[in-house]
């Protein structure tokens, strides 16, 4: 595969053999009438050609902020190293962990990500927490994409800054499996695989078959073809309205008996499930609705379905079942108590965690969400849940750095809350959490509905950790924590949406009883 290595490194290659093959920078100068050496240095920067990163423009300073070995001179807008927005740690794809390196890095727990420029998710020239919200919003579904190139071609960055991207991987951007026209699959570079006439494909299957081709490239056997759906309906609705009333029982006999429009779905008008229509049917209804009856047989009157004991009698298939509704998810909040957003926390010293030895702190959390929700339909109902994360830190900076980094974060200035944020300086505690934390909260509204929910979410998180714990009331301490609470609400089709709370307090002992003191609360919609 030479075509690769000549394709996607050869710019890399002519410059390290230029670096490796030049003498000291001084022996270039140059003196009296030493005319091959001034012919050698184009631009009269003082930095002969084949050691100067840009011949063609006068740059003594030799300046290379991306640190690709083409210096800035020569490099305009839209050029240089190419990589996905987002991806910070250069695996290829942008996700969760991408966020969590961008919040270690910040926290200077570990080294700078491979590719600044990558990490930098919304191409502000800056790495901050901002980056790690955008990302993480991203890839939890519920964010935009991160800034050009985005998260799924590799490019170059559109806006050149002082970050640069010096390492990220080009097996990141271009390495793909191929099938090649001999039936082989090979990784390789996706210039290769076009210039062999390959086709790309997931990956290699190995040759199962052992006719010596790889099975990913031999033609897939065309599926299956699919059975006919089933016609759905509902129990006893005759005429088709979408619900099971009197009105049904009258259509029926009208249709029996005075010769009027007869049911589009046979099925829906058998109440009875006998595989037969006649007298019997709009009896069954009336004596459900009206006599304490027996239900109506599967699907029952109160979905939708196909018939589970199929008999001939069929349905128009055009004509859609129209029991139940769908659901519209309007605006998402934090509930309010008068002007007052709903957000409480208790705090125990003294906590017994069940199966656990010795005693532990606990933080206690209850709070309310306003979803609003339209749900469209004659009937049925719809399903919404709310899915908390929860995560408790310890930070080391005042009050007032933390506040001011709140401030700064409602605002969108990401160069002030990066700088605040360093002063913060939080640290994960080793946290446990109730198992309400990991639970999908459910609830349901009737159709037809066009109003607010709302949705009330409690958890618990304790640990057991020295250096996190308040001590007790004959050796106090006190300890600062940070607490961040996500709330996803997803209801129907529509994207998820969020709300972030964030509550932080100084915590410690009053005499005999636990002090919360310096609260804060703060969320964003």
């Amino acid at each position: 595969m030479r075509c690769c290595a000549s394709i996607s490194s050869g710019v890399v290659l002519a410059v390290a053999l230029c670096a490796a093959s030049v003498l000291p920078e001084t022996a270039w100068a140059g003196t009296g009438g030493d005319i091959g050496v001034v012919a050698a240095d184009g631009d009269r920067d003082g930095i002969h050609d084949a050691r100067d990163n840009c011949p063609a423009a006068f740059n003594p300073d030799q300046a290379d902020e991306d640190r690709n070995g083409i210096g800035d001179a020569c490099e305009a807008p839209g050029q240089g190293p190419t990589f996905k927005r987002g991806d910070a740690n250069c695996d290829g794809s942008v996700d969760a962990g991408d966020a969590e390196l961008v919040k270690l890095f910040l926290n200077q727990i570990v080294q700078e990500p491979c590719c600044l420029d990558a990490a930098d998710a919304d191409d502000d020239g800056e790495i901050s927490i901002g980056d790690a919200v955008w990302i993480l919003s991203y890839a939890e579904g519920f964010g935009q994409p991160p800034m050009p190139p985005g998260p799924q071609e590799c490019g170059p960055d559109p806006t050149p800054d002082r970050l640069g991207c010096a390492d990220y991987p080009t097996g990141a951007c271009v390495l793909i499996h191929c099938c090649l026209p001999d039936g082989s699959c090979v990784l390789t570079c996706r210039e290769c695989c076009a210039k062999q006439e390959g086709t790309p494909v997931l990956e290699c299957l190995g040759d199962g078959d052992r006719n010596g081709r790889d099975d990913a490239c031999e033609p897939a056997p065309p599926p299956p073809p699919l059975p006919e759906p089933e016609p759905s309906f509902q129990r006893g609705d005759a005429n088709s309205d979408g619900r099971l009333d009197l009105s049904d029982a009258v259509f029926e006999l009208g249709w029996q008996f005075q010769g009027s429009r007869g049911p589009d779905c046979l099925d829906a008008a058998d109440s009875n499930d006998d595989g037969q229509i006649d007298m019997s049917d709009p009896i069954f209804t009336l004596q459900y609705l009206f006599w304490a009856g027996r239900e109506p047989p599967a699907p029952g009157p109160m979905t939708c379905g196909a018939d589970a004991s199929p008999d001939g009698l069929g349905c128009d298939a055009s004509v859609p079942c129209r029991y139940g509704c769908a659901c519209e998810l309007g605006d998402v909040k934090l509930a309010k108590d008068g002007d007052k957003p709903v957000f409480e926390v208790t705090y125990d010293p003294a906590f017994v965690p069940e199966g656990e030895t010795g005693t532990a702190d606990r933080i206690k959390y209850k709070t309310k969400l306003a979803i609003d929700l339209k749900a469209a339909g004659d009937s049925g109902k719809v399903e919404y849940k709310v899915t908390p994360t929860v995560s408790l830190s310890i930070y080391k900076g005042t009050r007032a750095d933390l506040q001011a980094w709140l401030d700064a974060t409602k605002k969108g200035d990401a160069k002030k809350a990066e700088e605040l944020w360093k002063k913060v300086d939080p640290r994960s505690i080793d946290v446990k959490k109730g198992e309400i934390d990991e639970k999908a909260l459910k609830d349901e509204v009737d159709c037809p509905f066009d109003g607010t929910a709302e949705q009330e979410i409690t958890g618990e998180l304790w640990w057991q950790g020295a250096d996190y714990r308040i001590g007790t009331a004959a050796k106090p301490q006190t300890r600062s924590f940070f607490l961040t609470l996500q709330l996803k609400v997803e209801c129907g089709a529509d994207a998820p949406k969020s709300v972030v709370i964030y509550w932080a307090a100084d915590v410690g002992w009053d005499g005999d009883k636990v002090k919360l003191s310096n609260l804060i609360l703060g969320y964003t919609e």
